[in-house]
């Protein structure tokens, strides 16, 4: 019994000490101000999105191709260039606009569209800035046990695409982690293997268009179907570069995001 309270005694400081990996590593932006830089917490944006959802017919990349004549046509004449090129949006549809905090928790596997600068990547920070921040409440508060603790895992695209990383995505998954510094010990090395396949892991894939060659993706991909993991699976894509249908799963839930400054109150 002391050597199990002792194991689980060490498996909650690993948490603690994987959070706050996660924390250091997403609160950062590209930007600096006076010279210092600007933390991602410093930025007062509340997010909200852009939100298509339903079945989406699979398509071909070449069919793709064959009707992109046909549906730049289509929209030519009711696109804004402005935001044309800001959000690779047509701007006659008719969009439902939610707030980002409240749609992910009800999100399974989503596919995050936008224009190039448009903030993608910092949604994927900030999302899992947000819910390292909520586990260390919830560690700290000891409301949850230690499995039922969020689990954010946001990587780029192109490095779980990588063809010499294991084969196992578990284990692909751990060697990123551990390539990119964040707190891997034996004892937690077990609470992630298990945290992977339960629903309050957040798998956060960034970047779908800087991946050149996306065959060996797909495989990566549908194994989290194969595994029957419960994880919500969120990718991020410039508009531009994807094609309906390219995203594994039958059903899509297509987001488009815009900031917006929060309001702040007088005084």
């Amino acid at each position: 019994m002391q050597q199990l309270a002792t194991i689980r005694s060490s498996l909650a400081l690993d948490i603690q000490a994987y959070y706050n990996s996660v924390v250091r590593e997403m609160n950062r932006t590209p930007w600096r101000r006076s010279g210092a830089p600007v933390l991602a917490s410093d930025i007062a944006i509340q997010v909200r999105v852009v939100k298509k959802a339903g079945h989406v017919r699979r398509i071909s990349r070449g069919e793709h191709e064959r009707d992109d004549e046909r549906e730049r046509g289509k929209f030519r004449s009711d696109v804004d260039p402005e935001t044309a090129a800001l959000y690779e949006l047509p701007t006659t549809e008719d969009p439902e606009i939610v707030e980002w905090t409240q749609e992910r928790e009800l999100l399974t596997k989503a596919m995050i569209l936008g224009g190039p600068g448009g903030g993608k990547t910092f949604l994927t920070q900030t999302t899992a800035f947000d819910l390292a921040k909520r586990g260390l409440d919830e560690w700290a508060r000891q409301s949850r046990s230690l499995e039922q603790l969020p689990l954010p895992v946001c990587l780029p695209l192109e490095d779980v695409a990588r063809a010499d990383l294991p084969a196992s995505l578990a284990e692909a998954l751990l060697f990123l982690l551990r390539g990119r510094q964040f707190a891997v010990s034996a004892v937690l090395d077990g609470w992630l293997r298990r945290g992977f396949a339960r629903p309050e892991c957040w798998l956060i894939l960034d970047a779908l268009n800087q991946l050149g060659e996306r065959a060996g993706l797909k495989p990566r991909l549908l194994s989290i179907d194969h595994l029957q993991w419960k994880c919500k699976v969120i990718l991020t894509c410039r508009t531009a570069s994807y094609s309906s249908g390219e995203f594994p799963w039958d059903r899509e839930i297509t987001m488009r995001w815009r900031p917006r400054m929060r309001e702040r109150s007088a005084g």
